[in-house]
């Protein structure tokens, strides 16, 4: 091909991309809708309680020049940056927040959804061209359609976040894999393997641990069947393809996966059972496949014209390698998808690594719906250029559909249920089917017919799945109130147990600024849940330097609070005994037996301010010591001590393997106290104390993923100095 024909290609491929993002924008039109009375924000949920205040909170500590290594905001703090939803080290993510000044209004991350839609389905136009070898492009398109507007992406990856931006990468990762594996110069394998090995890189990065395992063995399995088919089988081809792009991305993105793995294992996620992780989709749900759910949205969701184009391309009799290793994805994956109802999950969970450790099954539908998205391109492919039987066949089907959901819709007419407007859009959309495969017999050109095929698909897809992601009006979220402004500003060192009753959902002090004990999170470290249970909720004040409650009852206790500020029923409540945030204690309690420590702590005889109780043979203490708050911050505090006689220091933090402490800038050792805080020995003298938070192994993360950025960036200059002295690739 020459320069000029390449460069118009090229020019025609930007168009219909283009096309291809209006559509997706138009598909969301309610969130940045001209009229403000017609706009709508995504619905409330997951979304706006856990992954706003998640990336709220991030943005604040990176316009600050910091990395959010904990989050002092949620259950009295646990780790930040190592949650992997909190996307801190995912670009995409990092530049939204810098973007808008630390200050990450609700619709800043819409639009970051949307531009991911927007990736996913530009990856899939990318990946529908290779699978489907053709010049002609309206099947790629409407590929693209079937997947960006399809059920599963516009279903409940819209909500949450961390799912949506790693399974926008998917087109991309299976696009590259399958550029590397049937690659035939060393050029193209080594640009191709080093490209697959980012995206992986930034699928991990993004934050879903539970997509990236699916894309993981999608990857593995696609890879080995692009080089059973590839037409270069040399041992070395074969490795560098099938190892490099799963090792080398997992090493990119070692910065995150170390930190995120200890924290799982120290949360609640540590050990799951068959019965947590094994629900997934009703095998009811299997009728969702052609007629639209018109309560809530599946992701299931094909529609009759992706039912029509299976047909035709089951029909068709090109590619059938690479359409029967499809057609198997999409049945396992469904089969997988019902979880613990059937048994092909049970052989996945006993057998396959990760699949214990995952839940919600439903989610493995990422395989069917790129299954069904190539499916509807090799549909359109072959309406176009095989013989009449096989539009004449589309024809009946169709026309066969339409009276059937037409005899439905009115036998059930007379409930007046949703079932019948799903009846009725089947019968409509089938209709139309009909129509256009009926009289486009008569057309010059099948691609007239092909055309209005796409539009059909697009139409009805939009229909269907547009209601799913629309939630109420902006200014219906919740009240503004100055109550939070008064929180954050009152707080100062303090924590504030807010009982959870501020939206959103005990994430409100992500948003606003203060520590809080509550939190709506899937991710929480297991011994403090469990230290924290068991103790009366005054003790966990008490040890956890909580000075100010929200409450909605008007005469809480008044001789132990005094009322601060009252808002719409909130009630702002000061604790009358101070409560330090760092404080030293006269006598050291050596116990070993986590029980035995909560069952103490939780004594009404138990003083946490005049004895603490440490895990290890305790170091001499003879005296108490002057303790002042010099600095605070997220993962920070310093403290001054003033001490004529070796004290112990006890410091309110959960206590983490992250939390460093300095004595005058020299490393000290700290112990777990009263079960779950930090607590110090401090020699006679003044001193400066300073607990900082890093991740375990965050140093090692780094090393590793620098080590391998490095070698990426050698590989891909070793690719382009090949492909250079190969000559113009214009004419290769």
């Amino acid at each position: 091909m020459n320069r000029k024909r390449l460069l118009s290609s090229y020019h025609i491929d930007w168009a219909l991309v283009l096309g291809l993002v209006l559509v997706v924008v138009l598909f969301f039109w309610r969130v940045w809708a001209p009229n403000p009375a017609d706009r709508r924000i995504f619905p409330i949920g997951d979304f706006t309680h856990q992954y706003w205040p998640l990336r709220a909170f991030a943005a604040r500590e990176l316009a600050a020049g910091r990395l959010p290594f904990w989050n002092p905001h949620i259950w009295g703090g646990q780790p930040g940056l190592a949650d992997p939803q909190m996307a801190a080290l995912y670009p995409p993510a990092i530049a939204n927040a810098l973007l808008h000044g630390g200050t990450l209004p609700l619709t800043a991350l819409e639009w970051e959804v949307i531009a991911h839609v927007v990736w996913a389905t530009v990856g899939m136009y990318v990946l529908a061209r290779a699978v489907l070898r053709t010049h002609t492009r309206l099947p790629a398109v409407g590929a693209a359609l079937a997947f960006g507007l399809g059920g599963y992406l516009t279903g409940f990856p819209v909500q949450q976040v961390a799912i949506m931006e790693t399974i926008a990468w998917t087109p991309w990762w299976v696009w590259t894999l399958r550029r590397a594996a049937r690659s035939q110069t060393l050029a193209d394998r080594l640009r191709f393997v080093h490209l697959a090995a980012a995206v992986f890189a930034m699928a991990l990065l993004a934050g879903h641990p539970q997509s990236a395992l699916y894309m993981a063995y999608l990857g593995f399995a696609y890879t080995l069947f692009c080089l059973w088919r590839a037409p270069v089988r040399t041992w070395q081809h074969r490795l560098s393809v099938l190892l490099v792009p799963f090792a080398l991305g997992i090493a990119l993105a070692a910065v995150q996966l170390l930190p995120t793995l200890d924290f799982i294992a120290r949360s609640e996620r540590q050990q799951l059972d068959f019965q947590f992780v094994s629900p997934g989709l009703g095998w009811h749900d299997v009728v969702f496949l052609f007629v639209p759910n018109t309560d809530i949205g599946t992701p299931l969701y094909l529609g009759p014209v992706v039912l029509i184009l299976l047909g035709a391309a089951l029909k068709d009799g090109h590619a059938r390698a690479e359409k029967w290793f499809w057609l198997s994805l999409a049945i396992l994956s469904l089969f997988l998808a019902f979880g613990g109802t059937g048994a092909f999950y049970a052989i996945a969970y006993l057998l396959l690594p990760g699949w214990n450790a995952v839940r919600n099954q439903e989610r493995a539908l990422l395989w069917f719906s790129l299954a069904q998205a190539l499916f509807a391109g090799w549909g359109l492919l072959a309406l176009m250029t095989s013989t009449r039987t096989i539009r004449a066949t589309a024809a009946r089907i169709s026309g066969g559909l339409a009276v059937l959901a037409w005899v439905l819709a009115f036998a059930l007419i007379a409930l007046e249920g949703p079932w019948v407007n799903a009846m009725l859009m089947m019968a409509l959309f089938s209709s139309l089917i009909w129509l256009v495969m009926t009289l486009g017999e008569g057309t010059p050109h099948p691609i007239v017919p092909t055309f209005l095929l796409v539009l059909v698909l697009m139409f009805n897809l939009m229909s269907v799945n547009q209601r799913y992601h629309q939630g109420p009006a902006p200014e219906t979220l919740w009240p503004a109130r100055a109550l939070y402004t008064v929180i954050a500003d009152t707080a100062g060192h303090h924590r504030v147990n807010d009982a959870s009753l501020l939206p959103p959902e005990g994430n409100a002090g992500m948003l606003y600024g203060y520590e809080g004990l509550g939190g709506n999170n899937p991710l929480r470290l297991a011994r403090t849940r469990r230290f924290l249970n068991a103790i009366d909720s005054w003790y966990e004040w008490k040890l956890l330097a909580v000075q100010y409650v929200v409450s909605q009852d008007p005469n809480l206790a008044p001789n132990a609070f005094n009322l601060l500020y009252e808002e719409d029923g909130f009630f702002l409540w000061e604790v009358r005994e101070p409560r330090p945030r760092a404080w030293s204690i006269a006598t050291l309690v050596q116990m070993t037996d986590a029980d035995a420590i909560a069952d103490r702590v939780d004594d009404r005889d138990f003083d946490a301010y005049t004895t603490a109780i440490v895990e290890t043979s305790p170091p001499p203490v003879e005296g108490r010591a002057t303790v002042n708050v010099l600095d605070h911050r997220a993962g920070f505090l310093q403290v001054a001590v003033q001490a004529d006689a070796p004290a112990f220091v006890v410091l309110a933090e959960i206590a983490d393997p992250g939390w460093r402490a300095t004595l005058n800038g020299e490393p000290v050792e700290w112990l777990r106290t009263d079960g779950f805080i930090l607590g110090v020995p401090v020699p006679p003298g003044n001193h400066t104390l300073t607990l900082a938070y890093r991740p375990p192994r965050w140093l090692l993360g780094v090393g590793i993923s620098g080590i391998a950025w490095l070698a990426w960036c050698v590989g891909m200059l070793w690719a382009w100095n090949i492909r250079r002295k190969q000559g113009d690739p214009y004419n290769a």
